[in-house]
């Protein structure tokens, strides 16, 4: 089975990002610790059955070269620029999406390094063959033995929805509508990601 696991909204500097939702929701995001291999580190928050994931560049780690990491580190307002689909069996994803003229990358391994020192590993593959604006193809996670983040993030928050722009390709947009996922889709070219969470204090909506 196919689902959300989270999203990752990209922020110029993460302490202030955890400021500001607070302020907004009334729940104060964890910090979920470091991407050793990227130069990255993050702060969470429960979603439910997935999870919110502040994203910024660690000022105590040495730059890269990672492209991704390096526009973290030039990013001057926040924004959503990514999400990802949870899934037990590669196998049986790749043979979905090859049905669909996609196909999966090879897989592999990456971690996270929490601020008590434990070390969280997961697997993770991307798509290709699909087409579509930075940031809006997901990519799959598979967590090997340990607690899904959610179930360990600070709760008070919903997933509301979650709104993807239509300028993908088609054999995308034909495979993700036929899987459990659930979303919504706009004609609107910007933004191409809306993300709506339901908090105590009101809807908080992010884009990107």
């Amino acid at each position: 089975m196919i689902t959300f696991d989270h999203f990752i909204y990209g922020v110029p500097e993460l302490k202030d990002a955890m400021v500001d939702f607070q302020k907004m929701s009334g729940v104060k995001p964890a910090l979920g610790g470091k991407h050793p291999s990227l130069g990255t580190h993050n702060a969470l928050v429960s979603l439910g059955n997935c999870y919110l994931e502040f994203l910024s560049a660690d000022p105590s780690r040495p730059q890269t070269t990672e492209v991704g990491v390096a526009a973290l580190r030039e990013l001057r307002a926040s924004r959503m620029i990514s999400w990802a689909l949870q899934c037990s069996d590669f196998g049986e994803v790749k043979k979905s999406l090859v049905e669909n003229q996609m196909t999966l990358s090879p897989v592999e391994r990456g971690s996270r390094q929490t601020p008590d020192g434990a070390i969280l590993n997961y697997e993770f593959a991307t798509i290709a063959g699909a087409t579509g604006p930075e940031g809006t193809i997901p990519f799959f996670l598979k967590w090997i033995d340990t607690i899904h983040p959610s179930l360990s993030s600070p709760s008070g928050c919903q997933l509301e929805s979650f709104t993807l722009s239509k300028s993908l390709s088609n054999n995308f947009l034909n495979w993700i509508q036929s899987t459990s996922v659930k979303l919504n889709f706009t004609t609107e070219k910007t933004p191409l990601m809306e993300l709506k969470i339901k908090t105590s204090m009101g809807m908080i909506q992010f884009g990107g």
